[in-house]
């Protein structure tokens, strides 16, 4: 094989990046600033508790102890636990992580640096340099010599060279087996809330704004969460909440008072215009550092396109919703349950495809609600709740709920489908003329249902079951020149439903037809079985 023509200055350069800096001692490394983690943060801290220097690192990581080694001086204290964690891993993201959930951790770390906290800008000029890092067993990294610190001797870690045509077979990534997964991950999910927020997962809550309700669902959702309340019928595991909103101090001190959250200590709130500066995933590692110190498992963001910064043509990158996602998915992956919400675009859509933006951020994510207004004249205070995720076997794909405002609570209505049809049931009953020389044809009543945006085929539907549990009367005998006709008698004269005459014959009572139909005694006179269909009152049915 002939000799590619410019393989000698390739090769030249290759020597000249990975071999011309090998340290002579051996104990040397390469620049590792943004070299993605390998372990989990618990695996880490299991390394620093069981080092040489494990009665340094307890004195720093769990009392926050800065007279043992440092004088008093804090900033030395932190850079010595971020040399500690470093040498383990040389991700960023995590070694701020980890920062934040030791008993070190204090405001100046968030101080803003140029886009970047006091601690971030710490750790990056930690990552900077040559410094001793672990290798990790198991083939997990590239030997290339090292040693602990204390005096054990490890190799140390170091990236493979990009971009040089080199496959370095001795680097092997971390596979589990499908038997391993088993056995690692319970076999029932388990729900913060059920069955909608799955525990260590990350679900999208998308709706119109202003009129989705997507904040007062949330923090109705959250309250329940405190106190470990059923919400919506479905159960919940009680824990604190971390939540990061856009709105200024005045609109969500109402959206507290809504939800009854305004003497809660364990509902902790972050303002946008508090950390205006800060970069995205600074925010996200803050926010979960801090969420793991007062014990909180629920992380939410309201709404992500302002926290991301996400402006024009950018929110319609895949590039930056990766980017976006990438903090949140690291924050499920620590356990934490992640719920984000998310502006329609103008046209809306069904769930999965409303979200304005790129459709990258429903490929991150485990789970899709969106909330909207539902078709017909309903009451202001219901919205159809739409799912879509990974956990389609419990979660239901569509049903209808209602907020009470006086009692900032939610209840499910049930199936989408069954609760139009219910307006149905109502509109037509309201509509309906008293007597049956007005009764109107089947046309005449779909053509009222229309006005209030009711389908035709919601309206026949209403219409046979009104029937069929006798609530209106019926006449005619569906054919050409006899067609139905329907009325809804007053209360007090119920004494003819039932009667399937034509318009020219008189009913006849009662008590002389077959039908022994149950008289309401609630005021609307209008039930199925014996529940009213306008108040939903169980009735005192008194039969005659």
């Amino acid at each position: 094989m002939n000799r590619p023509p410019h393989q000698d200055a390739i090769d030249a350069l290759y020597k000249e990046l990975c071999e011309g800096d090998k340290p002579k001692n051996g104990n040397g490394g390469h620049k590792h600033a943004g070299v993605a983690a390998f372990r989990n943060d618990a695996e880490i801290l299991a390394k620093c508790r069981s080092a040489k220097n494990s009665a340094k690192f307890a004195d720093l990581y769990e009392t926050g102890d800065t007279h043992a080694y440092h004088g008093g001086n804090a900033s030395n204290a932190d850079f010595a636990l971020i040399e500690m964690f470093r040498f383990y891993t040389q991700d960023a993201y995590q070694i701020d992580r980890l920062m934040r959930g030791s008993a070190l951790s204090r405001p100046k770390w968030n101080e803003n640096r140029v886009g970047k906290t006091w601690l971030r800008d710490s750790i990056d000029n930690a990552l900077t340099g040559d410094f001793d890092t672990y290798s990790w067993p198991d083939g997990a990294s590239l030997n290339t010599g090292g040693g602990e610190p204390d005096g054990t001797n490890f190799d140390s870690f170091t990236s493979p060279p990009i971009g040089v045509g080199v496959v370095n077979e001795s680097f092997s990534l971390p596979f589990r087996t499908a038997k391993q997964i088993s056995e690692e991950t319970p076999q029932d999910t388990e729900w913060l809330v059920f069955p909608y927020f799955a525990k260590g997962t990350i679900t999208e809550v998308a709706g119109a704004i202003k009129k989705s309700g997507k904040t007062t669902f949330l923090t109705c959702l959250a309250r329940k969460v405190l106190d470990g309340a059923q919400f919506m019928n479905g159960r919940t595991s009680k824990t604190g909440v971390v939540f990061l909103t856009e709105q200024g101090p005045r609109s969500f001190r109402k959206a507290l008072q809504t939800a009854g959250l305004e003497d809660r200590e364990d509902f902790h709130v972050l303002y946008w215009h508090d950390v205006i500066g800060m970069a995205w995933a600074e925010v996200v590692a803050a926010a979960s550092g801090y969420a793991r110190k007062v014990g909180a498992e629920l992380l939410i963001v309201d709404v992500i396109s302002r926290w991301v910064g996400l402006e024009g043509d950018s929110e319609n990158s895949a590039g930056s919703a990766t980017e976006a996602m990438r903090p949140l998915k690291e924050a499920a992956s620590s356990g934490l349950t992640v719920a984000y919400a998310r502006h329609d675009r103008k046209g809306g859509g069904d769930v999965g495809e409303s979200g304005r933006g790129s459709s990258q951020f429903g490929g991150d994510v485990d789970q899709m609600l969106h909330l909207k207004r539902p078709e017909g004249n309903m009451r202001n205070t219901i919205r159809v709740l739409e799912a879509l995720g990974r956990f389609s076997d419990e979660t239901p794909e569509s049903v209808s709920i209602e907020f009470d405002p006086e009692s900032g609570e939610y209840r499910c209505l049930g199936e989408s489908g069954a609760v139009a049809e219910q307006d149905a049931m109502r509109t037509i009953c309201e509509s309906l003329p008293v007597t049956h020389i007005a009764a109107w044809e089947t046309k005449e009543v779909v053509e009222e249902a229309g006005k209030k945006e009711i389908k035709r085929s919601v309206c026949i539907a209403a219409l046979n079951k009104l029937t069929e549990a006798e609530t209106i009367c019926r006449i005619g005998e569906g054919k050409k020149g006899s067609p139905y006709r329907y009325y809804k008698p007053l209360p007090e004269d119920e004494e003819f439903l039932g009667a399937e005459k034509d318009s020219f014959t008189t009913p006849t009572p009662r008590e002389q037809t077959k039908n022994k139909n149950p008289k309401p005694t609630c005021e609307h006179g209008a039930t199925i079985g014996n529940r009213c269909i306008f108040c939903e009152k169980e009735q005192d049915i008194e039969r005659f």
